[in-house]
């Protein structure tokens, strides 16, 4: 996954990945229970856009009202209705030259397991979407799950034990914040930093989950995964535990 190279329209609408384009955060949540924690935990999926036969692989995360789709060019996060098997996802993109497209992706969905529906975009774009319950969403977070060292090709991350982390990246920037559990009983983590370039600085927030690849090697908890936005920008990586 690469880092912030834009936020491309979305997922299998890959012929309108753009560099630059910007995300307006359309939703938020609040603590306590609500309608959206039957879709919160890590999913993994794809689409396939009308008139075609690809499928295009998407993952992401839902939490608290807001997801974050991880794709080629980055990430995107947008706001989750869920309830009584039903969901609806709803995201703003904003476009250099087009202006402002809206995605809606909606559907039925059976909770810890599967979503399937349909999406459309403003511009005419519309296909279907399938998306699968990641079985590590069942894990608890804990501050000790991601304390430690991670790296990526495109980041250096250093996580202390109260969640406070420190990074760099191969764009020459910084970033400095925390990742702390966000729930009780999933692997979820919320993450807030800001980053600094030599251009400026932007504040970014996200979520990310804490995972065994028995790719990477045999230790449990080896991976840590990244979905996070600004005003301007989306990342989605997948660094390695040292």
């Amino acid at each position: 996954m690469n880092h912030r190279r834009g936020i491309g329209l979305l997922l299998a609408l890959s012929v309108f990945l753009l560099a630059g384009c910007e995300t307006s955060d359309s939703g938020g949540g609040s603590g306590g229970p609500s309608p959206q924690s039957e879709m919160n935990g890590i999913w993994s999926g794809y689409t396939v856009a009308t008139g075609r036969t690809e499928h295009n692989p998407i993952d992401g995360m839902i939490f608290d009202g807001k997801v974050y789709f991880g794709i080629e060019s980055g990430a995107i996060v947008g706001s989750v209705d869920a309830s009584g098997g039903e969901f609806d996802l709803q995201f703003t993109v904003e476009m250099p030259r087009d202006g402002t497209i809206d995605i809606t992706m909606n559907g039925n969905y059976t909770e810890k397991e599967m979503a399937s529906g349909t999406f459309t975009v403003s511009n005419g774009e519309s296909g279907d979407i399938f998306l699968f319950y990641h079985l590590s969403s069942n894990t608890a977070a804990s501050a000790d799950r991601v304390t430690g060292n991670w790296v990526s090709d495109e980041w250096t991350l250093a996580v202390d034990g109260t969640g406070n982390f420190t990074a760099t990246n191969s764009s020459g920037c910084t970033e400095e914040g925390t990742i702390k559990p966000a729930s009780t009983t999933q692997n979820i983590y919320s993450m807030s930093y800001t980053e600094t370039c030599s251009t400026g600085t932007s504040t970014f927030e996200g979520l990310a989950n804490v995972q065994s690849d028995a790719q990477v090697n045999s230790d449990p908890d080896n991976t840590l995964v990244i979905f996070a936005g600004s005003d301007a920008a989306g990342i989605s990586l997948r660094l390695t535990r040292q």
